[in-house]
């Protein structure tokens, strides 16, 4: 668990100091900086948001041993999707043909997390010079992690293109906090009974 210095989330976590003002913009550095927050032997990392409830086994995103990442083509999308083309485009520097924030969890093997640094940092200096400058939310964290993935290590994951393939089934439950979590609880509630 992590979460932003000074606020409690009613369990243990690690709480990390603010980056950039806007938080929906500081906790995509987090995200890009997870490799900071897990044991050093961690092969993986998974990503599950806090309006997110696991109902099934994690163990069901690995095919072969490799994660399962989901892509979809940009012209199969709205148009709010497709603001993150042209962002993730201007940070790799490269378009990428798919986008890769399909549903949580989203899980990266360990050694992207450097590997992408070191790559943003080539194209645009060092990350603490230019992120806390980010204007506008305008950056995608799973789409950086997807489309560096699917350009520089493709072979480390079980790529399923939504277009011509069927979804795996849910392992996660995903709510949306920015509706409020009341309006999810009633839901949560009928899980957690289940359980």
């Amino acid at each position: 668990m992590v979460a932003p210095e000074g606020h409690d989330v009613g369990c243990p976590a690690t709480h990390v100091p603010p980056v950039h003002q806007d938080g929906y913009v500081d906790q995509q550095h987090t995200k890009l900086r997870a490799i900071a927050y897990v044991p050093e032997d961690a092969t993986h990392v998974i990503h599950i948001d806090s309006d997110c409830i696991v109902i099934g086994n994690l163990m069901d995103l690995f095919i072969d041993g490799k994660p399962i990442m989901l892509k979809t083509p940009w012209h199969l999308l709205d148009k709010d999707a497709l603001a993150w083309h042209g962002v993730t485009q201007h940070y790799l520097g490269f378009s990428p043909e798919h986008e890769y924030m399909r549903r949580m969890p989203l899980i990266y093997p360990s050694r992207i997390y450097n590997d992408l640094t070191i790559y943003l940092e080539e194209r645009h200096g060092f990350m603490s010079e230019w992120f806390h400058k980010i204007d506008g939310r305008r950056l995608s964290e799973f789409n950086l992690l997807g489309a560096y993935a699917d350009r520089f290590m493709p072979e480390e994951f079980h790529w399923i293109d939504t277009s011509k393939e069927p979804l795996p089934p849910l392992v996660v439950k995903q709510g949306w906090s920015w509706g409020g979590f009341a309006a999810m609880k009633d839901e949560w509630d009928m899980l957690y009974a289940k359980s």
